[in-house]
């Protein structure tokens, strides 16, 4: 996945075309029951997970709210809201890695979303992987071009990396 998207960074430029949404009129926490667009939607109990999830970690209850959100997935494996919010969660305990294929997910389902490529910079970053971090803040400028958090990270890694002209273009 870092590979592929140094690759497309790279060779792209401006941000590409993609979904960055899940689809319309599907509530938050459903998916589609069978087949086609006609399908009707299934409660899995997915979004009262998540907001369960959201309540307990704003009150800085990481590690229960980080139960709810795989809850969460396991009833409904592409739920962006707790995909990200694993990996928010872990890297908040100080679990990077184990957070970077959450972030990884949510890019391959939904490649529009800025944040994503932030909070994985982020990850990078705090492993130390400063050169695979600048394209996730990079790509993240590229769809939110005022992000301006994402461009300060990039700024900070280029730094110490010694690789400015990289941070500059």
């Amino acid at each position: 996945m870092i590979r592929k998207l140094r690759r497309a960074t790279a060779s792209k430029g401006a941000a590409g075309k993609g979904a960055a949404v899940p689809p319309p009129g599907r509530p938050a926490g459903t998916r589609a029951a069978g087949p086609g667009p006609g399908a009707v939607a299934e409660d899995t109990g997915a979004a009262a997970l998540f907001a369960q999830g959201t309540r307990l970690h704003q009150s800085g209850q990481i590690g229960p709210a980080l139960a709810c959100y795989k809850e969460a997935l396991r009833r409904d494996p592409q739920h962006m809201y707790s995909l990200t919010n694993v990996g928010i969660a872990l890297r908040q305990l100080g679990r990077m890695q184990e957070a970077i294929p959450f972030y990884e997910r949510v890019i391959t389902l939904f490649p529009e979303i800025p944040e994503t490529y932030y909070n994985l910079g982020i990850a990078l970053q705090k492993l130390g992987r400063m050169e695979e971090a600048v394209p996730f803040y990079l790509r993240c400028t590229q769809i939110k071009p005022d992000h301006a958090a994402a461009w300060s990270n990039c700024g900070v890694v280029v730094s110490a990396t010694g690789r400015l002209e990289q941070g500059i273009a």
